[in-house]
């Protein structure tokens, strides 16, 4: 991008940013003295070496503040819920600080792993925080208790955009998705009409060489018609993939793929996106980074179109994490000032990253409003789905069943699942 481009996205950014949010606030721990005490901060990748590279001293900087000093302790990724478990049940997990992703968070959390710290924070200290790190913190929260704190990480990476191409849509003499966006009208029912026309056998061989969707999930068509696949209800978590506007998204799904035509399943990857077999595909943040490069055409940014039943854009989330403490936790509060400290807000370029990388204007100010009105777009508890359940989705998508029929005789079987992970 030429720099004269990227000043003029960056203006403009500038000051939707500027009317959006403010700066941090840092938060009054007081005092803090951890006596020369060991903090182990836990994950499957060197959190603190990520620091050394990036903010030489900072670390330094934290042992001397806090009179402690600071040891990060590696677990492999898929022995994270085992070592977590193991630390904690062993006694060594006082003076730790976890980091987790959604996952962990939700399989852990009914074992009564993790401690609450909404005890020793208050709503200062949430309202204070970026509005990303905000709406994090409300995910992973549980029967009004919240247990994770910092702006460690973003969510921006792993979020789903559609993402098109510009010059295929001026080709074919059509308005692209931009236009409708503006318009208030970029809806399933555009999205399925511009689809249908942008998918074509370019070269009278009978085949489909050219699709108007490209791999769309059948979880991002769940979330884009505001639904869920739980809801929290009387305390509990509760299954609410039969709802209507689910059983909605399923049916459309199903057209879209195996009646009409109009999208293609498969590659995820954004390869044939980049080759020009899709004129639209909905795809995450860093993937869009990684194969642009290849692009020999103009592209832009829409949030997934907006189902009959949704009030408000969707953004789907694939992963987020933040830190959280384990249930033995001493010194609560000083954990959190040490975390607080080693990861902060200016710390994230999501901004600059937006400013040098959106396509155009229109492109960054969804970027930027994805990010900001984030609501819990994430499939929660989306790993412990029981093996029926695929078999539902196979039978609508062959069409031996409806989604009502086939949803109606597993939903039974979900809860179920959920009901032995809280321990309902």
């Amino acid at each position: 991008m030429n720099k004269k481009k990227v000043f003029s996205i960056g203006i403009v950014l500038l000051l939707f940013m500027l009317s959006t949010v403010g700066g941090i606030k840092a938060y009054d721990f007081g005092k803090i003295d951890l006596q020369g005490q060991t903090v182990n901060v836990i994950s499957w990748t060197d959190r603190l070496q990520e620091i050394r590279d990036k903010i030489p001293g900072r670390i330094e900087e934290a042992e001397k503040r806090f009179n402690c000093k600071i040891v990060y302790q590696g677990l492999p990724y898929d022995k994270m819920n085992e070592g977590l478990m193991n630390r904690l049940l062993a006694g060594e997990s006082t003076l730790d600080i976890w980091n987790i992703n959604h996952e962990i968070f939700w399989k852990l959390l009914p074992q009564n792993v993790f401690a609450p710290v909404n005890d020793v924070l208050n709503e200062q200290y949430y309202q204070r925080l970026p509005q990303e790190h905000q709406n994090t913190m409300n995910v992973l929260s549980y029967q009004g208790k919240k247990y994770g704190f910092s702006t460690f990480g973003t969510l921006f990476g792993a979020m789903r955009f559609v993402i098109f191409n510009k010059d295929m849509f001026e080709n074919a003499g059509l308005q692209n998705p931009h236009y409708y966006y503006q318009q208030g009208e970029w809806t399933w029912e555009k999205a399925a009409e511009l689809a249908k026309a942008l998918t074509k056998d370019n070269n009278g061989d009978g085949e489909i060489d050219q699709y108007g969707f490209g791999h769309i999930w059948r979880y991002d068509l769940v979330l884009a018609n505001g639904s869920r696949l739980t809801r929290e209800k009387d305390q509990q978590r509760i299954f609410s993939m039969d709802e209507p506007a689910a059983l909605e998204a399923f049916e459309t799904y199903y057209r879209w793929s195996s009646v009409e035509g109009i999208a293609e399943l498969g590659d995820n990857s954004g390869d044939n996106f980049r080759d020009g077999r899709y004129a639209m595909q909905p795809i995450e943040v860093w993937r869009i980074h990684w194969i642009r490069g290849g692009f020999n055409f103009e592209f832009g940014i829409v949030p997934l179109p907006l189902g009959p039943k949704a009030e408000r854009y969707a953004y789907p989330q694939l992963s987020m994490e933040t830190f959280v403490l384990p249930a033995n936790a001493q010194e609560k509060k000083a954990l959190i000032a040490v975390a607080d400290f080693l990861w902060q807000p200016d710390d994230y370029d999501t901004q600059d990253y937006i400013v040098e990388n959106a396509p155009d204007r229109l492109s960054a100010s969804i970027w930027w409003e994805g990010l900001q009105t984030w609501d819990g777009d994430i499939l929660m508890l989306s790993s412990i789905l029981p093996d029926e359940w695929e078999e539902a989705m196979e039978a609508i998508e062959n069409a031996d069943k409806t989604p009502a029929a086939a949803i109606a005789e597993v939903k039974g079987k979900v809860q179920a699942s959920i009901n032995d992970l809280f321990n309902y």
